[in-house]
């Protein structure tokens, strides 16, 4: 078997439809040199060697479609299955995909001292995950085409929201507003509808709605309904 090394070239940021039809492209002339030894092309292209990796290219990817083979018995259909073993890899990480009537069966090949066991199975689900997206959508531009699985993306939220503070037991809400206005009453507290309000004008605000609450006949302790949007009045009332 002789090996053939193609180039991809996502520049632009293409569609996956899009860089399948280049992917396509490139194998259709690869195809027709591909009678030239991969030795020879190497020898032309006098890359730098060295022993750690494989000249040119170190990462393989195999498709192959199962043949099904038919005995001269009625009824009876036999499939192959077929699985190598081995201690050595020839790359740096190879991905041999085998298509079936039954669907797809990939395996992983991988030089265990660039990786381990858990590195390939998140991998793995990566590549499931990249696969189910073209599925769904294969008019998705490359750069938008997600790899993380669902558990990750709900960890990497919550890591991303793990900010927690030191504050006082017993502080309160509007009391720790007030210790930011004492701060800096000119830095924005909020931005609504492309307009910034200051905390010192959040908490004029803040404090004419208690005065008028006040006026009412509101006192300390007491429940009053919040009925508004999300708007900055939501979080003058809170306040």
């Amino acid at each position: 078997v002789n090996t053939v090394v193609l180039r991809s070239d996502l520049s632009g940021n293409p569609t996956f439809a899009e860089l399948m039809e280049r992917v396509r492209s490139v194998a259709i002339e690869a195809n027709s040199n591909q009678e030239l030894p991969f030795e020879k092309l190497v020898e032309e292209l006098q890359p730098k060697r060295m022993l750690s990796y494989s000249p040119v290219f170190q990462v393989m990817f195999d498709l192959q479609e199962e043949p099904r083979w038919q005995l001269p018995i009625r009824n009876l259909e036999v499939f192959p299955e077929i699985v190598f073993s081995s201690r050595t890899s020839t790359f740096d990480l190879t991905l041999s995909v085998r298509e079936s009537e039954a669907g797809l069966d990939a395996m992983f090949e991988y030089d265990t001292d660039l990786f381990n066991e858990t590195t390939i199975e998140r991998l793995a689900n990566h590549y499931q995950t990249l696969l189910e997206a073209v599925a769904a959508d294969p008019d998705q531009r490359i750069s938008g085409l997600p790899l993380l699985t669902q558990t990750e993306r709900q960890q990497l939220a919550l890591a991303q929201n793990a900010t927690p503070g030191s504050y006082p037991k017993e502080a309160t809400l509007h009391g720790l507003f007030e210790l930011q206005v004492e701060k800096d009453p000119n830095a924005v507290a909020l931005v609504h509808g492309g307009k910034e309000i200051s905390y010192g004008d959040l908490n004029r605000w803040a404090n004419q709605l208690a005065r008028k609450l006040q006026a009412l006949g509101v006192t300390a302790e007491a429940r009053v309904g919040l009925c508004a949007g999300p708007s900055p009045a939501m979080v003058a009332g809170m306040l």
